[in-house]
């Protein structure tokens, strides 16, 4: 269990700056300016640092639930951000990683505790 939930973590802080790596292609893709585009870096760095504590209440006394919910939820931003139409879009899924990111973090180290 507790590689599981390494991997989960590490998966989730991982997503913060791998997704630099695709930033030319989405500057293409999206016909955006840098200043727009850094909004993907941005928007899920600012929703994971802003949910952590409402997602350690969350996980608090119901760590395993609020861990599988996390997952779910971050599988289904990821997919968001995968068939993103618009840059808007593609936003909105990261900020969905980000609290859901937030979540798996905070119900891992309470199931470690």
């Amino acid at each position: 269990m507790p590689l599981l939930l390494a991997v989960a973590v590490g998966l989730v802080l991982a997503d913060s700056s791998v997704v630099t790596l695709a930033l030319p292609e989405i500057l293409r893709e999206f016909d955006a300016g840098v200043g727009t585009v850094a909004w993907v870096l941005i928007a899920f760095n600012l929703a994971l640092a802003l949910a952590a504590v409402p997602g350690a209440r969350v996980a608090r006394g119901r760590a395993r639930p609020a861990y599988g919910v996390g997952i779910l939820a971050f599988a289904a931003a990821s997919a968001l951000c995968a068939s993103a139409p618009s840059l808007g879009v593609l936003i909105a899924g990261r900020v969905g990683q980000g609290v859901a990111g937030a979540v798996v973090v905070a119900a891992a180290l309470e199931l470690l505790v």
